[in-house]
């Protein structure tokens, strides 16, 4: 059996199928990496916070307190 080889205007619906498909594929990954980087940031955020708490937590409230006290002015 022959195989089907697309001609003309047949290759380039084949090759936009491919794109589009990829396309849609890419965007799953970024959004899945999007997501990770996101996550990652919070977990690092949460990490710092937690260390500054626990290295001087009396340091720590006193700066808290200083720096709302000043975001509420």
């Amino acid at each position: 059996l022959r195989q089907y080889i697309p001609a003309g205007k047949d290759v380039i619906s084949v090759f936009q199928n491919i794109t589009a498909t990829k396309d849609d594929e890419i965007s799953q990954y970024n959004s899945t990496i999007s997501t990770a980087i996101r996550g990652i940031n919070q977990h690092k955020r949460r990490r710092t916070f937690f260390l500054a708490f626990s290295q001087s937590p009396v340091d720590f409230i006193n700066s808290l307190i200083a720096s709302q006290s000043r975001d509420l002015k």
